[in-house]
């Protein structure tokens, strides 16, 4: 329905927008997929033993990008491997200095990729709030437990 004021554009009414009798609800259901969805599916799954053949017969001749196709499909993504760094001190702010000049040393010697001496760096930063958080506590207690004039 059309209401006009003048000067101005028509202005519509609309009706309630999920009327009575809408039994699904607000739009279409969560993870319902639409009809094109659903025939590219059915046409993979009917061809995905053609298509993987294709793709490793390409891959056999060079073709680079099938090739990686294939290489991505086959092999595992690679995890981070252990590091062993020693044993680093780390039960005072002075050990973390130290455990600190050793890590930055062995980044700089290669033992260590820079992101693993970042993963490092981090798990020392994060002992050292531990240390912190610790001698404010026995402070504050110290302070609380001496007799009030």
């Amino acid at each position: 329905m059309l209401r006009f004021v003048r000067g101005r554009r028509p202005i519509t009414t609309r009706g309630k927008p999920f009327e009575p009798g809408n039994k699904i609800g607000r739009g279409r259901p969560r993870g319902s997929r639409n009809k094109a969805t659903l025939l590219s599916q059915q046409l993979l799954e009917s061809n995905a033993e053609a298509i993987v053949q294709k793709c490793i017969d390409m891959a056999l001749q060079g073709d680079t990008k099938a090739m990686q196709m294939c290489m991505d499909r086959i092999s595992p993504p690679r995890r981070e491997l252990p590091v062993k760094i020693g044993k680093l001190p780390t039960r005072t702010a002075e050990d973390l200095v130290k455990a600190s000049e050793t890590v930055i040393q062995k980044v700089t010697a290669g033992e260590l990729t820079p992101g693993q001496g970042q993963a490092f760096a981090n798990i020392l930063d994060r002992r050292r709030e531990v240390i912190v958080t610790q001698d404010l506590d026995q402070r504050l207690r110290a302070v609380e437990a001496q007799p009030q004039p």
